[in-house]
């Protein structure tokens, strides 16, 4: 039996935007793990910073708080000190790059896929051709993502969980 090429395309078309939209997920993750710890150095270098060290005074007055400032102050230049070592914007910045361009390029792939529906005739070799640059973004793209120490085995999964069921409450997946 023969294989129709329209349906070889649409396969790879899905696959494509399959893998698009769990390396935009995967982006989207790891972005609020990196700006959580963000936010956490943020809030722990504002409290212990300049005008805040005035709360710290207040608490050496207290002898059973005493022991409370020193450890506070030290944590916050702790996570200071790690989040510029980590380059934490960096990683936020590279990881919001890689989520917009999955992001549009799983866009596009659906809009794609609704052509290929609303023209089940269409052109074979114009879509092939069109299929080869989405290919070649998608690679292009892959290749331009950076290792993250906080993408675990466990994250990867939570991520394809999280894909599966959101294509599984939109009727794409069976």
């Amino acid at each position: 039996m023969a294989v129709d090429p329209r349906d070889e395309l649409w396969s790879a078309a899905f696959d494509t935007w399959y893998d698009s939209y769990y390396e935009e997920i995967v982006s989207e993750s790891l972005i609020a793990k990196w700006l959580r710890l963000d936010d956490i150095t943020r809030v722990a270098v504002a409290v212990t910073a300049g005008g805040s060290a005035i709360a710290g005074l207040a608490l050496w007055k207290q002898p059973e708080f005493a022991w409370l400032w020193p450890i506070i102050a030290t944590v916050g230049a702790f996570l200071a000190i790690v989040t510029e070592k980590l380059a934490v914007s960096f990683k936020l910045r590279d990881h919001g790059d890689t989520m917009r361009a999955f992001s549009a390029l799983r866009i596009e792939l659906d809009t794609f896929m609704y052509r290929m529906r609303i023209d089940p005739n269409f052109d074979i070799a114009r879509f092939t051709d069109e299929l080869v640059a989405f290919r070649k973004r998608f690679a292009e793209s892959y290749l331009r993502v950076k290792s993250d120490s906080l993408l675990t085995t466990r994250l990867q999964r939570k991520c394809q969980a999280e894909l599966n069921q959101r294509l599984a409450s939109e009727g794409k997946l069976e």
